[in-house]
C-alpha cells in the first residue's frame, strides 16, 4: 500500500509506530463507550467512523507529498477501528442469551464455534484474495508501480474493509433487543441502567 498508492514507504514505520498507542487509546474510549450507550452503539459509531475514514481516503487519496493528512487518516482509522473489534464478544454474548430467551436453549459454544468458522474462513480466503488480485494486476518481485497495482492496492486495503464496515453498518441497524428483552435477560436493573444511558 505504501509502496504503489501512497509513493511513501518511509510513512509506513512511522504510521506503524502509532499503531499501538492508537489502538490502546481506541481501546480505552471504545470500552467507556459501550458502556454508557451499549455495545450496538459503540459498534455502529466505529464502523460509520471507519466507513467515513476509507471513503475519504479513496475519494480524495491524498497521497504522495500530503503525508500528513495521510497519517491523520491512517492513525483514526486504527482508533475507531477498535470500537468494532472491542465489542464483538460482549455482543456474542447477548446473542448467546437472547438465542436462550428466544429458543430456552442456552448454546455457547455452538454460537462461539459459528462465528469463529465464519471469522477464520474469511480471513484464510482473504489471503488468497490478495493473491490473485495482485497476480492479476502484474505483481512480481520489485515490480514497478503501474495504474494496475495502484487500483488494486487501494481496492484491498480501502475498497475490501470500506465494504465490510458498509456490511456492519446494515448489519448493526438490524440488531435489536427490545428493552423488555433486556429486562428478561439480564433483569430490572439492566434495564434502568439501559435507560439512563440513552437518556444521558
Amino acid at each position: 500500500f505504501y509502496i504503489y498508492a501512497v509513493g511513501n514507504l518511509d510513512l509506513q514505520p512511522i504510521v506503524g509506530g502509532i499503531s499501538t498507542p492508537m489502538s490502546l487509546i481506541g481501546a480505552f474510549v471504545a470500552g467507556s463507550v459501550a458502556v454508557k450507550f451499549g455495545c450496538k452503539r459503540a459498534s455502529l459509531i466505529g464502523a460509520i467512523a471507519n466507513f467515513t475514514l476509507e471513503a475519504i481516503l479513496i475519494i480524495f487519496r491524498p497521497f504522495g507529498k500530503a503525508t500528513i493528512m495521510v497519517f491523520i487518516l491512517m492513525s483514526a482509522n486504527m482508533l475507531f477501528r477498535r470500537f468494532s473489534a472491542q465489542n464483538v464478544d460482549p455482543m456474542i454474548a447477548e446473542i448467546i442469551d437472547y438465542h436462550k430467551l428466544k429458543t430456552g436453549k442456552f448454546m455457547p459454544g455452538f454460537i462461539g464455534a459459528t462465528f469463529s468458522l465464519v471469522d477464520k474462513v474469511i480471513s484464510a480466503f482473504g489471503s488468497s484474495i490478495v493473491g490473485i488480485l495482485m497476480g492479476l494486476a502484474g505483481y512480481s518481485a520489485a515490480a514497478e508501480p503501474t495504474m494496475a497495482l495502484y487500483i488494486a492496492t487501494i481496492a484491498m486495503y480501502l475498497g475490501a474493509p470500506l465494504l465490510g464496515d458498509l456490511a456492519s453498518i446494515i448489519a448493526l441497524k438490524r440488531y435489536h433487543i427490545t428493552d423488555e428483552e433486556y429486562t428478561q435477560m439480564y433483569g430490572e436493573k439492566a434495564i434502568l441502567e439501559k435507560k439512563k444511558a440513552k437518556n444521558a
